[in-house]
């Protein structure tokens, strides 16, 4: 994951052109990556994404595009529980002292 600084937001939705279904397509300008937008799909937490929002992603490249997506609640809450082990481990080895 990768934290980046929103610089433009824009998004629009779209038709898939395979199955005909409904989506919401998301690009962003950044400071880390200058005039290069980043693409990516629409969901609850781009919905209120603005210029100045610092947010975390993984990028991809896919040729020539760059690609993101957000990560999951799964993802966000494993990270949250490493942080937390972390923290006992090292309030553990201070008790110990």
């Amino acid at each position: 994951m990768t934290k980046v600084t929103l610089v433009k937001v824009s998004s629009q939705q779209r038709q898939s052109q395979k199955n005909g279904k409904q989506y919401e397509s998301v690009g962003i300008l950044t400071k880390e990556y200058g005039d290069k937008w980043i693409n990516g799909f629409g969901n609850s937490r781009t919905k209120n994404w603005k210029k100045d929002d610092v947010v975390e992603i993984e990028i991809t490249q896919n040729g020539e595009y760059l690609n993101f997506k957000t990560p999951s609640e799964h993802d966000e809450i494993m990270d949250a529980l490493r942080t937390v082990y972390a923290e006992i481990i090292e309030i553990k080895k201070l008790l110990n002292k």
